[in-house]
């Protein structure tokens, strides 16, 4: 308030330049690598990558001069792999991590990939051969026959469809031919296996050969059966000649094949001997007077006849004769085992003898005797067969006795023989002390011992099964180790020795550990008025030490700590709208028997900030396949709206302007894709305004049908007809067929699938033709097959010439006969006529024939003129 008593008023108001506003500037930085073929078509997606740097900007507030800082740290773009792209190889098999700055440009890049040669690997294919030989039921005969040969091609896989291509096979290959093995009692239905040859499209060869057993031997088998009397004195002296006869059977014996066993048929029928009257002998008498009809079979033995003749008036007298009894005592291979037993006994008796011819006539023998049982003797480890030989009663007609007793060696005497192993540990210090009771343990065996009854030699059977002592741990013993920490299993036999181990213990070396320490730094991050700004900062570091520890009293001796270490550098860190008293806690070194570090940064406040704020809309199209497979590159557009923000530098609380004018991204037609047809032909014209979304379309691109096309393919079959010389004979026979089959043409890649030919067909067999004088080395070309995948069929028939036929003929010449021959008729060979091929021999042949005939007639004509004539 003034007054009009009041001074004039003067005020000075002093401005101060307001502090620069500052911003912060992002720059985007790109990594595009793109992946194309030799021909620049796309092989893969694209690979992108963005890093993002900041950088402050002040803007003075009176001028408008804008400073800038520095771009915020380096970044780095990673390694990046180039894609596997099956049967192609790219130039570049990563692009290298790359490293960036705020100032950089974009990083763009090309990998180019290379089709791979097609693979070439060799197949290898076995045909086999098998003889089976069997007999006529189908069971073995002999070991069957096996051989094989190998083939090889050369298969080269494309290396990017994988589509095989087969070279031919290498050279046919043979069988030798095979004899089929001899079986005795067997004929095989062939005598070899031919040679074969086969080649590698050929399937494996199997044969049978079937044995059927031959028929068996026969043959007839002869057998006499003889009839003989002796006509004797009763001494046995002949009284006269023996009567002899003799009669034959036969029967079949059919031997077999195989086994060789012999089958017998019936002997022939029964024959007989007619009855044989004894023959009269002056002063003496037969004791029988015939030998009566006898009936023998093929079976039958010889028949043996004694008729015995007596003379008259014997003389009387006493004849003595001595019974042996002998027994032999002897082991089972004859060699003698004791002294042999003897004993004899006598008899008498009448002898009669004629007083004219000396014929002695025998009275009875006196009365039966015995020999005593005799025991047979002991012999160790022996038992006789016959404990005795029986009381034996004899009569003067006896003859010896002799017998033996065998003696046969007893059985040996078994027994069974036991056996401990023992198994012994000791535990003890290295100077020998003992350190622990020792481990003991046993097991037995047992075996059969066979005494030999004669020798008493003994024979040893296998011992028992083996057997095993467990493992058995070292005993623990504090602050020693021992050499062995368990002594193992142990497998013994019966023949194994006692086992005995010695475990040492050594004192063990000290123990050292490590201790460690940490050592905490620790900043707090509070406002001026003591709450919490930030969350605090914490780091640590570890030290060592080696603490080295006695095994037996456990005293512990401490190293040193580990190197100094230290904490890095800490920023205070950046609070939206306040500003720490300490822009950053330095570097701080530390021992290991340092104390824990702890700091504390204050926050003030700062005044609020203006920025604009932008936004991207982005407008996206995927174009894809029906199976959601990429079709082409997206399609990507963007539009940027801006509105200012106005950010409390305490609160952070924003306030905001309107956004910048509506935009709109154009229409977008769909690209062409060969072979497919999308469902969109075009993304519309789109407005969006600061508050839009993103857009976001997908247009699916469906396979058109493939192309359908028939495949006509002609095989030609050409017969040329040539003479020797190469020259023409004959027109050559043409004939051809033709095969059709389906192509489907991918509307895509083009690609072609092929279906199979039609049927296969056949050009009929084609007669050589007949050129007179000359003969074709192929009197036809046969029937010939052939399929869709037939190359064309070519033949040559070569035409030789006929060698000169000789003939002779009688003509008569002015009424002489004269012999004349073809070849008198014809020419030098080496004449031939031109243009024709026709040799000059043959034409001056058929001109001399034809004059021969001519003369003929004339001489004919004269001949019969001079008949007539006479």
């Amino acid at each position: 308030m003034v007054k009009g008593s009041s001074d004039d008023l003067s005020f000075k108001v002093i401005y101060t330049k307001n502090a620069p506003t500052v911003t912060t500037e992002t720059k985007t930085v790109n990594e595009n690598i793109d992946y194309v073929f030799a021909n620049g078509d796309k092989a893969a997606d694209s690979h992108t990558a963005a890093v993002k740097f900041t950088r402050q900007v002040s803007t003075d507030a009176v001028t408008g001069e804008k400073t800038y800082g520095d771009w915020s740290a380096d970044q780095s773009f990673d390694a990046v792999k180039s894609p596997n792209i099956k049967g192609y190889t790219p130039d570049q098999a990563q692009i290298d991590k790359q490293v960036v700055k705020g100032s950089s440009d974009d990083l763009s890049f090309k990998v180019i990939y290379t089709k791979n040669a097609p693979t070439v690997t060799t197949e290898t294919k076995t045909v086999n051969e098998n003889i089976d030989y069997v007999f006529a039921n189908g069971d073995k005969a002999a070991d069957s026959h096996t051989a094989a040969v190998k083939f090889t091609r050369q298969v080269s896989t494309d290396a990017v469809t994988g589509e095989k291509t087969y070279g031919d096979w290498s050279a046919d290959q043979s069988f030798d031919a095979v004899k089929s093995p001899n079986i005795k009692g067997y004929t095989p239905d062939q005598a070899q296996i031919d040679k074969q040859v086969v080649k590698g499209s050929s399937d494996d060869l199997s044969f049978k050969v079937i044995y059927t057993k031959n028929a068996p031997t026969v043959t007839t088998e002869t057998k006499t059966v003889n009839e003989n009397i002796d006509y004797v004195f009763a001494n046995g002296d002949k009284a006269a000649d023996s009567h002899t006869a003799a009669v034959k059977f036969t029967r079949q014996v059919s031997t077999d094949a195989v086994t060789g066993e012999k089958s017998y048929g019936d002997w022939s029928a029964d024959q007989s001997f007619d009855a044989v009257k004894s023959p009269d002998l002056k002063g003496y008498t037969p004791d029988k007077d015939q030998i009566d009809k006898q009936v023998v079979k093929g079976s039958s033995d010889d028949l043996s006849f004694k008729v015995i003749y007596t003379k008259n008036a014997p003389t009387v007298t006493t004849e003595t004769k001595t019974v042996n009894e002998n027994i032999d005592y002897v082991f089972a291979n004859g060699d003698k085992a004791a002294d042999s037993h003897t004993a004899a006994v006598k008899f008498t008796r009448q002898v009669s003898t004629d007083a004219v011819t000396g014929e002695k006539t025998y009275g009875d023998w006196s009365a039966d005797q015995s020999f005593d049982a005799v025991k047979s003797p002991n012999i160790k480890g022996y038992t006789p067969d016959q404990a005795q030989i029986d009381k034996q009663v004899v009569k003067g007609s006896s003859d010896d006795l002799s017998f033996k007793v065998i003696y046969t060696k007893n059985a040996p005497t078994v027994t069974t023989e036991t056996k401990t192993v023992n198994e012994n540990i000791d535990y003890v210090f290295a100077n020998g002390d003992k350190a622990a009771d020792s481990h003991t343990a046993a097991v037995k065996f047992t075996r059969q011992v066979s005494t030999d009854a004669v020798t008493g030699e003994k024979t040893y059977g296998d011992w028992s099964a083996d057997q095993s002592f467990d493992a058995v741990k070292s005993p623990n013993i504090k602050g020693y180790t021992p050499d062995q920490a368990q002594i193992d299993k142990q497998v013994v036999k019966g023949s194994s020795d006692d086992l005995s181990f010695k475990v040492i213990y050594t004192k063990n070396a000290p123990t050292v550990t490590t201790e460690t320490k940490t050592v905490n730094e620790n900043i707090d991050y509070v406002f001026a008025n003591g709450d919490k700004a930030a969350d605090s900062h914490t780091a640590a570091v570890k030290f060592t030490r080696q603490v080295s520890t006695d095994a037996v009293t456990g005293e512990k001796t401490y190293g040193d700590w580990s190197a100094d270490q230290s904490f890095d550098a800490v920023k205070s860190p950046n609070i939206k709208g306040y500003t720490p008293d300490q822009a950053q806690i330095d570097k701080q070194v530390v021992k290991g028997s340092s104390d824990d570090l702890s700091f504390k940064v204050i926050y003030t406040k700062n005044a609020p900030t203006v920025t604009t704020e932008t936004k991207t809309v982005n407008e996206n199209i995927d174009y894809v396949f029906a199976n959601g497979d990429k079709a082409a590159d997206s399609h990507t557009a963007a539009v940027k709206f801006t509105r200012q923000v106005s950010t409390d530098a305490v609160t952070g609380e924003k306030s905001y302007g309107d956004w910048s004018a509506d935009q709109s991204f154009d229409a977008v037609k769909s690209p062409d894709l060969k072979g497919y047809t999308p469902d969109k032909d075009q993304i519309d014209k789109q407005v969006v305004k600061g508050s839009s979304d993103d857009l976001s379309f997908k247009v699916i691109y469906t396979k058109n049908a493939p192309t359908v096309t028939t495949e006509t393919k002609t095989v030609n079959e050409n017969i040329d007809y040539v003479f020797a010389n190469g020259d023409k004979a004959a027109d050559s026979h043409t004939a051809a067929v033709k095969f059709t089959r389906q192509v489907s043409t991918d509307a895509v890649t083009g690609e072609k699938s092929y279906g199979d030919w039609s049927a296969d067909q056949s050009f009929d067999a084609v007669k050589s033709p007949d050129l007179k004088g000359y003969t074709p080395d192929k009197d036809q070309i046969d029937k010939q097959v052939v399929k869709g995948s037939s190359d064309d069929l070519s033949f040559k028939v070569v035409y030789t010439k006929n060698a000169p036929t000789v003939t002779t003929k009688n003509v008569h010449n002015n009424g002489s006969l004269v012999s004349q021959s073809k070849e008198q008729q014809t020419l030098p060979n080496s004449m031939e006529l031109p243009n024709t091929g026709v040799d000059k021999t043959e034409s001056i042949t058929i001109a001399g024939v034809m004059m021969l005939i001519l003369t003929i007639i004339l001489g004919m004509i004269f001949t019969s003129k001079k008949h007539k004539n006479d």
